[in-house]
């Protein structure tokens, strides 16, 4: 279970996950989210990810829809990017793109 989250220069914020995402960890991330500044850009990398849970990807896919913060995601597999896209994520923000 963890997270490590890295802010920038300009002020942006990564937080890489791994090696699972689970509900746990979903939880910690929608309270890290819940806290930051409204409009900010937040990266998150899943590639150390081995493990995904779908429940976790649900409670993500409401904190993408929240639209608090400009949210990128990287290095999610198709079927979580899939999933997401079942959740209505739209696919650009699963491949890396901030929504506006």
């Amino acid at each position: 279970m963890g997270f490590q989250i890295q802010r920038s220069a300009s002020d942006r914020l990564l937080i890489e996950l791994g090696p699972a995402f689970g509900v746990e960890e979903a939880r910690r991330l929608h309270e890290l989210l819940a806290k930051v500044v409204p409009g900010a850009f937040v990266e998150i990398d899943f590639y150390g990810v081995l493990e995904c849970q779908a429940t976790a990807l649900g409670q993500l896919a409401r904190d993408l829809a929240s639209g608090r913060a400009r949210i990128a995601l990287r290095g999610l597999r198709w079927p979580e990017q899939r999933l997401l896209g079942y959740l209505g994520v739209p696919l650009d923000v699963a491949e890396g793109h901030a929504r506006a």
